[in-house]
């Protein structure tokens, strides 16, 4: 991500809300998948996720779900 940041950078159009890691893409489908489970609006959610971007290596870290200031009991 750092190389593209640069890259746009020096074309002149970087902007830092529209660039997103893929480590972003897995935090949101964990945050899909924790609140459809649990019946929850999805911005209310928070799932740390850790890893790799692979399918056997992505970790959601589960006991460390936050609903905001309250925590999630999974």
């Amino acid at each position: 991500m750092p190389i593209a940041a640069e890259t746009l950078k020096a074309m002149g159009v970087y902007d830092p809300k529209k660039l997103i890691g893929v480590t972003s893409l897995d935090i949101v489908r964990a945050n899909t998948f924790v609140s459809e489970a649990k019946g929850l609006d999805m911005k209310d959610v928070d799932v740390p996720v850790i890893g790799g971007h692979a399918g056997a290596t992505i970790l959601p870290l589960l006991s460390q779900v936050r609903r905001r200031k309250n925590r999630v009991q999974m």
